[in-house]
């Protein structure tokens, strides 16, 4: 029942990240924009700090060693994030006719950051509102899938795991919440429907205790996936963002907030270490 109650609680305050949009309510999106490239950084490190000093040494101790199925599993965590990222991009551009704004909402850089205000409900919003909350139940669901497979491993390796999840998600969820305002839909309903998406993490927490609870081997198989999936996300999606900026003072705060990242968890595998973990 402990790993019950760590996944359950996890994956919902994960989900309560997706109210992060209502900072917009007081402050400016000057002010936001600021704040998002260290963020930025902070979580890319953070992914990249998991990967290698946590979820594959991990497996490797489980296993024993690190063999050819692990590395596929990595490998195949790349490719279907990728995919799953231009799936959505081309779905996305296809149900507005502001595709280029829409790309660049979608990777969170500073310029189009639109949080003017909507006034419209979700019927009266544009078509990619929809398709953005579709895309936001299913990214959220996996997420609560690789929580809830990293809590079976270990209680350790689920706490760091749920905290870099977490720390992506702020980044994300605003760029979310960015998208379904300029869509149309008043700040409070955008918040709401941000909300609701994000819940599906907790049922992909419950997803994946119901699966190892009948196959013991399934975090074998999740663990080097969702390393996999935490390096697409950091070197594919976030750490091109710290690229995408000319100012020299935007980029290193950018990298300050990735090797910030990659300090936590340092810190936290030598804590899991030194409790005997």
């Amino acid at each position: 029942m402990t790993i019950w109650w760590y996944t359950l609680g996890s994956t919902f305050l994960i989900s309560l990240i997706a109210l992060v949009g209502i900072l917009s309510l007081y402050l400016s999106a000057d002010r936001v924009r600021e704040w998002l490239l260290p963020m930025v950084g902070f979580a890319a490190g953070a992914l990249l700090g998991n990967v290698f000093l946590h979820l594959l040494p991990e497996l490797v101790e489980r296993k024993g060693s690190f063999d050819p199925v692990s590395s596929l599993l990595v490998l195949l965590g790349i490719v279907v994030f990728f995919l799953m990222e231009q799936g959505i991009r081309h779905w996305q551009a296809e149900h507005t006719d502001r595709g280029d704004h829409m790309e660049h909402l979608a990777h969170l850089r500073p310029r189009p950051l639109d949080l003017e205000q909507g006034a419209g409900s979700l019927l009266t919003a544009r078509p990619y509102a929809a398709v953005s909350l579709g895309s936001d139940l299913l990214h959220n669901f996996i997420d609560g899938l690789v929580v809830g497979g990293a809590f079976l491993f270990s209680i350790p390796l689920g706490i760091s795991t749920a905290l870099v999840v977490a720390l992506h998600e702020v980044p994300q969820e605003l760029g979310d919440y960015a998208i379904l305002v300029h869509a149309g839909l008043d700040r409070m309903r955008a918040l709401f429907y941000n909300f609701v998406t994000a819940l599906t993490a907790v049922a992909g927490g419950v997803v994946a205790l119901l699966i190892g609870a009948a196959r013991e081997t399934f975090p074998l198989y999740l663990i080097p996936f969702t390393a996999g999936t935490f390096i697409y996300l950091a070197v594919g999606s976030l750490i091109p963002e710290l690229h995408s900026h000319g100012e020299k003072h935007r980029t290193f705060r950018g990298v300050v907030g990735m090797l910030a990242g990659i300090g936590v968890m340092v810190v936290m595998h030598f804590a899991a270490h030194s409790a005997g973990h």
